[in-house]
């Protein structure tokens, strides 16, 4: 692999081009999802707002300057993690086309990114919850199929095609780094085509909600 590097550059340059072009589509994007789906949580009643966890937890009133302050908050999370993803590879895959460090370090320090990220955005999102654990509800929850019916409604076909029109150029990418089809590139091959799967899932549970939506209003 180390012997690829120096005929194949230009390629792999490209490549790499292309994968981070699309990791920065999907970065921005999940942000704006991200932001969205935490607001989304507090529903404007009168002068007030109600807060449930993840849109189906029992409601807690709160006001709209503590509304204000927990977004302003959890922005600040969201945004930063999306800054480590996006820079945090930039940085590791720089490193692996410029200099002989090892493709599987930078793979796992991609994970590492990702995994901080995640659990630093996780933890944000559930300040609101924690801090009013002990504030009274003023209502009862939301069923399963209620908040299912809700994201299905609110993502579109083009968030969707996202995961496709950015996992193909870093499939395209990984397969100059690494073989696919044995040792770990196995892996990483079966993460894209699950990812890829659970998608397409998605999109066929969201079609069979709009169709029967239509056909109740008929």
């Amino acid at each position: 692999m180390k012997g690829s590097r120096g005929g194949g550059r230009g390629g792999g340059g490209r490549g790499v081009s292309e994968a981070l072009g699309a990791e920065q589509m999907g970065v921005d994007d999940h942000y704006g999802q991200a932001r969205q789906l935490f607001a989304d949580q507090f529903e404007a009643e009168d002068d007030h707002y109600l807060y449930r966890k993840s849109m189906k937890g029992a409601p807690i009133r709160v006001s709209a300057a503590e509304r204000d302050r927990y977004i302003k908050l959890y922005n600040k999370f969201a945004q930063f993690s999306s800054r480590l993803i996006f820079w945090g590879t930039i940085a590791l895959i720089a490193t692996s086309v410029l200099t002989n460090f090892p493709d599987g370090y930078v793979f796992g320090g991609i994970a590492l990114i990702i995994v901080a990220a995640v659990v630093s955005t996780l933890w944000a999102r559930n300040i609101p919850a924690r801090e009013l654990r002990g504030r009274g509800t003023v209502g009862e929850a939301k069923s399963r199929t209620e908040v299912q019916a809700l994201h299905l409604a609110r993502i579109t076909y083009g968030e969707l095609a996202l995961p496709f029109l950015a996992g193909v150029p870093v499939l395209f990418w990984l397969s100059k780094k690494v073989d696919l089809l044995h040792g770990w590139g196995r892996l990483w091959l079966a993460l894209i085509v699950l990812l890829f799967i659970l998608t397409s899932i998605r999109a066929l549970q969201k079609w069979r909600f709009e169709a029967g939506h239509k056909s109740n209003n008929k």
